[in-house]
Formats: C-alpha cells, sequence, structure tokens
C-alpha cells in the first residue's frame, strides 16, 4: 500500500476506533467535519502536522498511528 493511502486509512481507522465523529475531530482539531471528511477521502493532503495533531487530541504515540505500515 502507497503511504499516502496508508495514512488516509489510519486517520479513519484512528477516528473510528475513538468513536468520534468527524465533525467532533473536527472541532477538537481545530478545523470543522467537512475538512475531515476531505482528508479521509483523499481530497486534503494529511501532512505530518495533521497525523500529530490527530495523536495530540486522542492521546495517542504517533508511533501507534504508524502500526502496520511496510514500505514497498
Amino acid at each position: 500500500m502507497e503511504q499516502k493511502e496508508f495514512i488516509i486509512k489510519r486517520f479513519k481507522e484512528i477516528r473510528e476506533e475513538h468513536n468520534i465523529s468527524q465533525d467532533e475531530l473536527g472541532k477538537r482539531m481545530g478545523r470543522n467535519g467537512n475538512y475531515i471528511r476531505a482528508i479521509e477521502n483523499g481530497f486534503k493532503e494529511v501532512g505530518i502536522l495533521h497525523v500529530l495533531k490527530l495523536c495530540e487530541v486522542l492521546n495517542i504515540e504517533p508511533t501507534k498511528f504508524y502500526d502496520g505500515y511496510v514500505e514497498e
């Protein structure tokens, strides 16, 4: 799996694991639900700052975000 695809997939998986809506996650990240939807649908690039902010608001280690990633 390509890194971009993996990041998009993990972003959504982690949000769902924490039982949080796109709207609530957007609010916690200082954005809105539409922004989170755009990320999860691949319309917005997900940079390291997005990953770090997600980890911060959900109180997880950034290394957990990348669990299971294998570079091809």
